[in-house]
């Protein structure tokens, strides 16, 4: 008797933030990264901007390769993702922005369609890609073409 091979998945243990998102653990510390990029560059909200350095900071390979087809300096990008529009006057604390809060509930869709319980950062990496906000204007300054960079990233995951 054969047995018909399944796709093996490691199952993962997922944290919730506190929207209630699962994470995986790589995920939680991406986006505990991008508060405290918010926090260096006297931001009161975390944007997509932030989620990106911390995915170029994180060094989780995909990040890193597909830029590096762009041809653009990451030290350019860098500067050019720590400029932002979150300052305000009164502030309780770091809070999620609305481009961020997007794109967070667009990672969420894309893990729900791989089939898999938790966001994983690839999941967070197509959805800063996907999701207009201040990374992808500043990847746009910098002459990237986000979706591009998002399929390209495809082609890398896919070999």
């Amino acid at each position: 008797m054969s047995a018909t091979p399944q796709a093996w998945r490691a199952r993962r243990w997922c944290f919730r933030d506190i929207a209630g998102m699962p994470l995986t653990s790589e995920s939680l510390r991406i986006l505990s990264f991008s508060e405290l990029e918010a926090t260096l560059h006297g931001h009161n909200a975390i944007g997509t901007q932030h989620v990106l350095l911390s995915l170029i900071e994180s060094d989780d390979g995909l990040t890193l390769a597909a830029l590096a087809r762009t041809g653009v300096l990451l030290p350019k990008l860098c500067a050019l993702l720590t400029v932002g529009d979150y300052r305000t006057s009164a502030s309780a604390g770091i809070v999620l922005g609305p481009d961020a809060a997007a794109m967070l509930a667009a990672a969420g869709k894309l893990a729900a369609e791989r089939g898999d319980e938790c966001i994983i950062p690839r999941d967070l990496l197509y959805a800063v890609l996907s999701t207009p906000g201040m990374a992808v204007r500043r990847l746009a300054d910098a002459g990237v073409d986000p979706d591009a960079l998002r399929e390209h990233a495809a082609r890398i995951l896919a070999g």
